[in-house]
C-alpha cells in the first residue's frame, strides 16, 4: 500500500541520526523489519518506524519533547486511520484548517477519515508514543455486515472520496490492546503484512476490540475488564513459557485476590483460570504431537518438567495419553 500520510518532524528534531550517533535512543516497540529513523535537537527526540505492506501501512513514533511543540502533517490521499495514543502527558489536537479535528488523552484512541490536506499535531512538553495505522478500504469488506458495521461510514467516505473530516468516538486502549499491538508488531519480523494472513488477522482483533468497547460493552477497572486482562495474559504466557508460565504474574497485575479473581474468571468463562491455562498448553501439545514429534520432545517444549506430568495432565483433557493420541491421528 502507498505511503499517503507524512509528518515533518525533522522541523524540530533535526535530520536522521547516523547509527554512532543514537546513543541510548531505543524503541519501547519495534516493528521489526520496518524502517526506522532517529532524531535528535535541543528540542528533544523522536524516534519514528513504519511498515508499507500491500494491504496497509503501519506507523509507530516516540516523541520527547523539551516543549510543546506543533508538528505539520499532510496527507496525499483520504485514508481511514486507526489512531492509539499509548502514552502521553498531555492531550494530543489535531486541526486542519484553523478546525478541530480530534482531541486524543493518554490510554485511548480513534478511527478518523482524514482526506487529504494540510493539518497540525499539538503536543504539550513530555513524552509521547503513538500508534496508528491505515488500510485498503476493501480489506474487510466481505465482513463489514457484521463485525466491522462500525467502520462503515468512515469506509464509504473513503471510497466516494469525500473532503469532510470525520471520527468515531474514542475508546480505551489499555493492557489488553497494548498486548495485541505488540503481538502485530512481533509478527512483523516474520513475513510482509501483505504475505501473512496472521497479521491480518491481529489486525482484525484490534478492530474488534475497538468495536467492543465503542458500543459502551468495555469499563476501564471493571471485573470485566481484569478478567480479559487475565486471559490475555495468560494466552501470552503459554505461548512463550507453556506450563512453565506462573499465574502469579497474573494475579500481581489486577487489585483482587486470587481466590476473587478466579471466582469472577470462573463466572465469565466458565472455567477457572487454571484449567484455562492447561487448555491452552494442551492445545500447544496437540499441534506438536500432530506434526511428529516425539512425546519427549513435546513435553520439554511445553514447558513441563517431568514427562510423566505431561502425559497425566494431557490424558485429563483428552481422555487418552500423548501417544495414542499421535497414534490414532497418524491412522487417520
Amino acid at each position: 500500500m502507498r505511503k499517503s500520510a507524512y509528518m515533518d518532524t525533522g522541523s524540530f528534531f533535526g535530520q536522521p541520526l547516523s547509527k554512532a550517533a543514537r546513543g541510548d535512543l531505543c524503541p519501547a516497540l519495534s516493528l521489526g523489519i520496518g524502517s526506522v529513523i532517529y532524531r535528535r535537537s535541543e528540542v528533544g527526540t523522536s524516534i519514528e518506524q513504519e511498515f508499507k505492506g500491500k494491504l496497509g501501512f503501519i506507523s509507530y513514533i516516540e516523541i520527547q519533547t523539551n516543549w510543546p511543540i506543533k508538528l505539520s502533517a499532510q496527507t496525499s490521499m483520504g485514508d481511514v486511520h486507526g489512531i492509539y495514543l499509548l502514552q502521553s502527558t498531555g492531550r494530543m489536537l489535531l486541526m486542519r484548517e484553523e478546525k478541530k479535528v480530534f482531541a486524543l488523552d493518554a490510554r485511548r484512541g480513534i478511527y478518523a477519515y482524514l482526506p487529504s490536506g494540510s493539518y497540525k499535531i499539538t503536543l504539550p512538553q513530555g513524552r509521547w508514543r503513538i500508534f496508528s495505522f491505515y488500510f485498503l478500504a476493501r480489506l474487510f469488506d466481505e465482513h463489514a455486515a457484521k463485525d466491522f458495521i462500525f467502520l462503515k461510514p468512515l469506509l464509504d467516505l473513503k471510497r466516494n472520496n469525500a473532503s469532510t473530516t470525520v471520527v468515531s468516538q474514542h475508546f480505551y486502549a489499555g493492557e489488553m490492546t497494548e498486548m495485541l499491538i505488540h503481538r502485530l508488531c512481533k509478527g512483523l519480523n516474520k513475513r510482509p503484512l501483505d504475505r501473512q494472513v496472521d497479521i491480518i488477522r491481529q489486525l482484525a482483533r484490534l478492530l474488534k476490540l475497538s468495536k467492543r468497547k465503542l458500543k459502551g460493552n468495555f469499563v476501564p477497572g471493571s471485573a470485566a475488564h481484569y478478567c480479559m486482562l487475565a486471559k490475555a495474559r495468560v494466552r501470552e504466557g503459554v505461548k512463550q513459557q507453556g506450563a512453565g508460565f506462573d499465574l502469579a504474574e497474573v494475579y500481581d497485575q489486577v487489585p483482587y485476590t486470587s481466590k476473587h479473581l478466579d471466582r469472577i474468571f470462573r463466572s465469565v468463562y466458565k472455567r477457572t483460570i487454571r484449567h484455562y491455562k492447561n487448555e491452552k498448553v494442551i492445545q500447544m501439545a496437540k499441534k506438536l504431537l500432530l506434526r511428529g514429534l516425539p512425546i519427549k520432545e513435546v513435553s520439554i517444549l511445553c514447558g513441563f518438567g517431568e514427562i510423566r506430568s505431561f502425559q497425566r495432565t494431557f490424558k485429563q483433557f483428552i481422555g487418552m495419553p500423548p501417544r495414542s493420541f499421535q497414534l490414532k491421528r497418524s491412522k487417520a
